[in-house]
């Protein structure tokens, strides 16, 4: 009985599924070691990873290699890089679309170090099934590109139709090789959709003159920018934001930065920390809490403590908004506290209670 109990598992282990899962362990385990060693050994950079814009699946599944151009110290680590499984390939005639942060998640699930390397190059991939890498090839990456950027602005054109007044409309089509020699025939004209004209949507687009040809269908992936904060006349600095000053705006593909603020009611009343030209966006950097004490400006100073309030002066050593806790000075005795901010050149402390003994 012992004897079969063995036999069963010794061809258990020997079946192709699980020899096949050993293998990718194993794979996986050895290029975690390459790399963990080759970024030990340098103490910096391990690689640098360019991305492409564009890129074509070797296989049934898309490398690290597929996508960017791996540029190491030594053969190893590039080796190890380009061997990393990301996911699936898109099917014949399609594509998908990389960005940086998605491809970022992905290698950190597999366990890469991304401290240890350097993305650079393109901030989104374009990957593209093995029949739409041969349409590339036969209609010339030049009239891929013009194809496209016609298709887009068609797209644009026809949403903002459909939404007067609207606008930042971004727009991510999937295309097909039979679609790509379609599109390069001529105008476009485009048709369909739905509202509320975001996510997901079918279109039909005619091209070439005359409208002849049967309309195709697209499909795209529609979003709208997110919006920002402008200004509609030039602000100095030191200018308390009104609400004519500002208005709410899409930001345009490629524009924005780093600390956007979304809303109108963020602005309002604050202090502009530097000189603003019109229409520019506004950031957090730029604005802040309006000054009610401004350095070297006297001060009135309220000491409160068991119902009783004590009035006297002293000198802001640095500027504070309400709430704000700052250091002043004593005009008299050149002692310097903590005061509170309370009001337009008014800051107040607390003074404990004495105890009775």
């Amino acid at each position: 009985m012992h004897d079969r109990r063995m036999r069963r598992k010794e061809l258990s282990s020997r079946s192709p599924a699980r020899r096949e899962w050993r293998r990718h362990v194993r794979t996986a385990l050895e290029i975690a070691v390459c790399l963990a060693a080759a970024a030990w050994g340098r103490g910096a950079t391990a690689a640098e990873l360019h991305l492409r814009s564009q890129a074509t699946a070797g296989g049934a599944l898309v490398t690290l290699g597929d996508v960017a151009e791996i540029r190491a110290a030594d053969a190893a680590t590039g080796d190890a890089l380009a061997a990393i499984e990301l996911f699936p390939a898109p099917a014949p005639g399609s594509q998908r679309f990389l960005r940086v942060r998605e491809l970022q998640d992905l290698l950190v699930l597999r366990g890469v170090d991304l401290a240890a390397h350097r993305l650079t190059g393109a901030a989104q991939v374009a990957i593209h099934g093995a029949e739409t890498a041969r349409a590339a090839e036969r209609l010339g990456a030049a009239a891929v590109r013009r194809a496209h950027r016609e298709l887009n602005e068609a797209l644009v054109q026809h949403l903002s139709a459909q939404v007067p007044g609207s606008s930042g409309w971004q727009v991510e089509v999937a295309l097909g090789e039979e679609q790509w020699h379609a599109l390069s025939r001529g105008p476009m004209v485009v048709r369909g959709g739905q509202p509320p004209w975001v996510g997901r949507q079918q279109f039909e687009v005619t091209a070439g003159a005359g409208g002849e040809q049967a309309p195709l269908p697209v499909e795209a992936h529609v979003t709208l920018s997110p919006t920002t904060v402008v200004t509609t006349r030039a602000l100095p600095r030191g200018a308390i934001v009104r609400g004519d000053d500002v208005v709410l705006t899409r930001a345009t593909a490629g524009e924005g930065s780093a600390e956007p603020i979304r809303s109108v009611e963020e602005v309002v009343g604050q202090e502009v920390t530097r000189a603003v030209a019109s229409g520019a966006t506004l950031d957090r950097r730029a604005v802040r809490p309006p000054q009610l004490v401004r350095r070297g400006e006297v001060v009135t100073v309220y000491a409160r403590a068991a119902g009783i309030q004590v009035r006297t002066h002293a000198r802001a050593r640095e500027d504070g908004a309400e709430g704000d806790l700052i250091h002043v000075e004593s005009i008299t005795e050149r002692s310097t506290f903590l005061a509170r901010v309370s009001g337009v050149r008014e800051v107040e402390v607390y003074a404990r209670a004495p105890r009775a003994h």
